[in-house]
């Protein structure tokens, strides 16, 4: 919400700021809110404005503050510096603008660098900008040839494309003036009522838009920056994750202890590329797509790594069971001793004695089959030892 402040008298002093892409007008309508000429201005559409520029009249015993600024969002106009002439622009008003000033022509077409320079504008002043956002038709007399006409609040209702235009009249309670500054005879009129109704629309907003407001909207503008270095930040990280990407299928590939020992090193890889993410995005979400593609690289890695250690696992708990199979505990030997003294002495009984053979089979039979379980324990466990070992070779 934007900065509110309640006015008991009229305003001594207003401020406007005058935004829009170059060769729109703007320094034109600059010295016509002045009723002088304080800034330079060209007739074709080359900027004669580098720096932004505040410049004072009084006019009706009110401080008129006017402030041009450069080209915003223009093609050749890089976003960083856009936004230098924003934050020069708010530093020459301390106290804020009674009103943003969004400067178009009459042309009869909102063109792309029109909607782009409104997006511009939008993510640059944040939510308030629609609170105080005035838009300002230039070239007043190309509407009163080219006007279809209809009286110019009908004109402005009918503009319902491109949806970009239509969403900020909308936006801004299709608050808009027509601006005639080209001086002919028989114009007065005209330019007067173009500052006039300036005016009144200004008056019917409440508060201005202040530092506060602008202080708000940080974020965006961030993401104002983020987005104009996107494609080559975007290419530079794509570069170091298909590098990233490509390591961890060779080490997947070819799990052997050289590989196993750059697991770790991968990871670090990994982790170091998703800090430089987070530097670059500042919480605006703009590389959310590349870190989800290096969070899921990450989980093969972790993967991968799981894979080593489950398989570091399984070869000494089998080597553990070899060794326990191989050279069991005292009640093994023990064990089959006694089945062995079993053995003899039950054959020598069946011997003497040939009625005592169930009794003699039982003890045999146990001994027989405890011998055939321990030497197949043992080698499905050699088997699997050596099976473990292949894997981690391959």
């Amino acid at each position: 919400m934007a900065t509110k402040v309640t006015e008991t008298e009229p305003k001594q002093e207003i401020n406007f700021v005058l935004l829009g892409k170059t060769g729109v007008g703007k320094s034109s309508t600059g010295n016509t809110i002045l009723g002088n000429k304080k800034f330079k201005s060209s007739a074709d559409k080359t900027s004669c404005t580098k720096l932004s520029q505040l410049e004072c009249e009084e006019l009706d015993e009110i401080t008129v503050n006017v402030v041009d600024t450069p080209g915003i969002c223009d093609t050749e106009t890089a976003e960083k510096t856009t936004l230098e002439n924003i934050y020069h622009s708010m530093s020459l008003c301390p106290d804020g603008f009674d009103a943003l000033l969004f400067v178009i022509t009459f042309d009869g077409k909102c063109t792309i660098e029109d909607i782009k320079t409104i997006k511009c504008l939008q993510e640059s002043f944040g939510k308030a900008f629609f609170e105080y956002c005035i838009v300002v038709v230039t070239h007043g007399t190309s509407y009163d040839l080219n006007g279809g006409g209809v009286s110019f609040d009908e004109w402005v209702k009918l503009q319902t494309t491109p949806k970009e235009f239509h969403d900020l009249l909308e936006a801004c309670s299709y608050r808009t003036v027509l601006f005639y500054n080209t001086v002919y005879p028989g114009m007065e009129n005209k330019i007067n009522k173009s500052v006039s109704d300036l005016f009144q629309v200004t008056r019917s907003l409440s508060g201005r838009y202040r530092s506060e407001d602008f202080d708000r909207a940080v974020l965006s503008r961030e993401k104002l920056i983020i987005e104009a270095k996107l494609p080559v930040l975007e290419r530079k990280i794509q570069q170091k994750l298909s590098l990233l990407n490509s390591e961890v299928y060779r080490a997947i590939s070819n799990l052997d202890n050289e590989t196993v020992n750059s697991i770790e090193n991968l990871s670090n890889e990994g982790n170091h590329l998703l800090d430089e993410i987070n530097c670059q995005d500042k919480g605006t979400q703009e590389f959310k797509d590349l870190k989800n593609k290096i969070v899921s690289i990450m989980n093969k890695i972790k993967r991968l790594s799981s894979t080593k250690e489950e398989m570091n696992a399984e070869l000494l708990q089998i080597q553990k069971d070899i060794e326990i199979v191989k050279n069991p505990p005292s009640s093994l030997p023990v064990c089959v001793t006694t089945f062995g003294g079993l053995f003899g002495i039950s054959a020598f009984a069946l011997l003497a004695e040939p009625i005592a053979a169930p009794l003699i089979a039982v003890p045999i039979g146990v001994w027989f089959i405890s011998s055939i379980v321990v030497a197949k324990f043992t080698s499905e466990k050699e088997e699997k030892y050596r099976a473990a070992k292949k894997r981690l070779k391959q």
